[in-house]
């Protein structure tokens, strides 16, 4: 079995003040309607956590399939696990501090077709 990892730190700074219109480039219409209902206060940490997830994500596939790092769609289940509703078989992780955000993902190569329509 092939494993592929991907990482990525963000500092959440960054996210503080971002326009409205830099935030819907950067998440998918289901992420926006998650980021709507978030409390204001945790919305840069909402942002970090999807753009480092997002990245690591991409990191974990760049050398398997083509895909938009803004295309990929990080998302919450119901026990509030995020997850990659647009890839199979991907792991995701995402933590915070006060300053920083992390995510990793653990992609496990079965076959190319890695890519939900």
């Amino acid at each position: 079995m092939n494993y592929q990892i991907g990482i990525d730190v963000v500092d959440n700074y960054k996210f503080l003040s971002l326009s409205s219109l830099a935030v819907k480039r950067m998440l998918t219409e289901n992420e926006y309607k998650e980021y709507l209902l978030i409390d204001d206060s945790y919305k840069p940490k909402y942002l970090a956590g999807r753009w480092a997830a997002k990245e690591a994500v991409y990191k974990s596939l760049h050398n398997i399939v083509r895909i938009n790092v803004v295309n990929i769609e990080i998302l919450y289940n119901e026990n509030r696990i995020p997850y990659c509703s647009n890839v199979n078989d991907i792991s995701i992780s995402i933590s915070h501090t006060d300053n920083h955000t992390v995510a990793i993902s653990i992609f496990k190569l079965i076959n190319k077709n890695c890519i939900k329509n």
